[in-house]
């Protein structure tokens, strides 16, 4: 009997290991050829810069997951037949045979995992309590913050000056001293224009980035 005990336990422990395997393979997915906007995304998060694992990782952010936990390369989709053109996510730039690339590299597949935070509130968060923001308040947050009615750009100009600061820019303008945090937002539908805060031009696409939040701040 002893032994039956013990065997029943056993299996009660594998039973549960597998219950909980199959629950984080729940909290995952697996994107096939991988896309932002009407093009692949490409290898590099910048041009020929911080490949791979960043990339992956802002493509899982982007389409509300935490972080990337598998992905394989797609190699030299420029040179297939017909080329297949690729997107820098970090400034828009898109990788083609016209671009004089010696080769536009991709993803094969990204898996992603469910991300740590729930996603954010549809609607703009509520606002900084009377008397703050940059003239006496410590910090404000800007939800989809815009220039002149118009997304701000995720860069300051086309391809330079992304997220940091452009974020710092933007905090300037609005009389802080500069950008605490700030997220990025999914490429922005095509015909949807973004704004540059260098130099007040707009992105005519195809794939334009734009801040998601922006949170800015005084210093002590």
């Amino acid at each position: 009997m002893r032994f039956i005990r013990y065997g029943l336990a056993a299996v009660m422990i594998i039973a549960g290991a597998l219950g909980l395997a199959g629950a984080a393979q729940a909290d995952t997915k697996t994107f096939p050829k991988p896309k932002a906007g009407p093009y692949r995304v490409d290898w590099c998060l910048n041009w020929a810069a911080q490949c791979g694992q960043p990339a992956a990782d802002r493509f899982c952010q982007n389409n509300g997951y935490a972080t990337a936990i598998d992905f394989d390369q797609a190699p030299k989709l420029n040179l297939m037949m017909p080329p297949v053109m690729t997107v820098v996510q970090g400034s828009g730039q898109v990788c083609s045979p016209t671009t004089g690339a010696p080769q536009c590299d991709g993803f094969a597949q990204i898996t992603c995992s469910k991300p740590d935070l729930p996603a954010p509130p549809p609607g703009p968060p509520p606002g900084p309590p009377p008397g703050g923001g940059g003239a006496g308040g410590d910090t404000q947050d800007f939800y989809k913050p815009k220039i002149g009615g118009v997304r701000l750009n995720y860069c300051q100009t086309k391809g330079a000056g992304c997220g940091q600061d452009a974020a710092d820019a933007f905090c300037d303008m609005k009389g802080f001293d500069d950008a605490a945090d700030y997220v990025q937002a999914p490429p922005a539908p095509p015909g949807v224009k973004t704004r540059y805060i260098g130099n007040g031009k707009f992105c005519k696409g195809p794939v334009c980035y734009a801040f998601q939040s922006i949170t800015c701040e005084n210093q002590p």
